[in-house]
């Protein structure tokens, strides 16, 4: 896997979105849970899982929100 560096820079890396906004940069296509798990099993950065994400939000789809990143259809 190749990570291209500039997927973090002008975001808050402690964000708790920080992940959903690495994994939408690095992935080809619209970000659903399936694809945020693969991201997160690709790399090793600490960043939330679904579940800390649904926990916090209420929902993947409403942390997908807080990020600005558009739901999968």
């Amino acid at each position: 896997l190749q990570v291209d560096s500039r997927i973090t820079k002008g975001s808050d890396p402690d964000s708790p979105v920080a992940g959903l906004l690495a994994a939408a940069a690095a992935t080809n296509g619209p970000l659903d849970e399936g694809a945020y798990r693969r991201f997160l099993a690709e790399t090793d950065l600490g960043w939330a899982s679904v579940e800390d994400l649904e926990a916090r939000y209420g929902s993947f789809q409403s942390a997908l929100a807080e990020a600005g990143i558009a739901p999968a259809p």
